[in-house]
């Protein structure tokens, strides 16, 4: 199977238990709310993709351990090469200063969207990262954020994925969306119905890759604007001819999810295993973690718009 595919991926190790990510409202305040947004998403689109340019200038100017960290919520998740999921902001930095991957990073947003209400959304970035050895890595960028109190955005979860090989543009139409529109649905859903929803969709995913093929699954759950970053694969069409000529097995399960208050926009988290044989029959087993972005479509339907993810460590047996 092709690398582009390689990094959407999970099973779950045993004893891990999915857990939904409640925000800052509770369920009443948030139904509430639900009829009253009066959002203007083209002006919060810029916001956040602002908020990604002065992540990425923090990160050029003070380094890694301490500007790109500096924008991550204390609970943030993180997904990095040859780790398994990271959380918070200590645990990061503990990586960061170890790993001989990240002497430096930096990158250039390709899209921004918010949720329904402005107060969550997810940037992709292409970019960057050079070893402490001084090799160069084309770098990309899956980063799902939420909006504070005070107005400032912080990250949620992200995963940079290396790749030796340079993205191509972004085709036309993959790009930010320019207009006001939203992919959400009615009646809308709280954010800790979202978060479950996300779950389930992706549990679902997963069951289509089992039964049939990788390549049926990720083609009936990308949206019409997805992406799988690793090649990265625009669209329906070239994500299904990505997995041509293909063969083997690639399994996951979420094992962590959250969502906007909107409920029309979320993510999962998971571990995967992919086995498949080598040019000369050998088979092999990789062990990767993920990070999908999931929106939920005009007919209520939980479709990716982006999915990325890295390698992990194989279980303890």
């Amino acid at each position: 199977m092709k690398k582009a595919v390689i990094a959407a991926v999970v099973l779950s190790s045993a004893g891990v238990c999915a857990q939904a990510v409640r925000g800052p409202l509770g369920e009443a305040a948030a139904q509430a709310r639900a009829a009253s947004w009066r959002v203007d998403l083209k002006a919060e689109r810029a916001a956040l993709a602002a908020a990604d340019r002065a992540f990425g200038q923090a990160t050029e100017a003070r380094g890694v351990v301490d500007g790109f960290t500096a924008y991550f919520a204390d609970s943030a998740a993180f997904l990095p090469l040859r780790s398994n999921l990271i959380r918070g902001r200590a645990a990061m930095q503990e990586y960061l200063r170890a790993s001989p991957l990240f002497a430096s990073l930096k990158w250039e947003n390709v899209r921004t969207d918010v949720s329904a209400d402005g107060r969550s959304g997810y940037t992709l970035g292409f970019g960057t990262a050079t070893a402490r050895d001084g090799t160069v890595a084309h770098v990309r960028l899956i980063t799902f954020w939420r909006k504070e109190a005070d107005g400032s955005w912080k990250v949620e979860a992200n995963v940079p994925a290396l790749n030796p090989e340079a993205p191509r543009p972004v085709p036309a139409g993959f790009g930010t969306p320019g207009d006001n529109g939203v992919a959400g649905a009615a009646p809308r859903l709280t954010q800790d119905a979202a978060a479950l929803a996300v779950q389930q969709a992706d549990r679902d995913f997963a069951a289509m890759s089992a039964a049939r093929t990788p390549r049926d699954a990720f083609v009936a759950f990308v949206a019409p604007t997805g992406v799988v970053m690793g090649g990265p694969d625009y669209g329906a069409a070239e994500i299904g001819r990505a997995f041509e000529g293909g063969s083997g097995t690639l399994e996951w399960a979420p094992i962590a999810s959250g969502a906007a208050a909107s409920g029309d926009l979320g993510y999962t988290i998971g571990y995967a295993v992919r086995r498949g044989p080598d040019a000369g029959g050998t088979v092999h087993t990789g062990y990767s973690k993920y990070l999908t972005i999931w929106q939920r479509q005009p007919g209520g339907k939980w479709l990716f718009v982006a999915d990325g993810g890295t390698s992990r460590p194989a279980p303890a047996s």
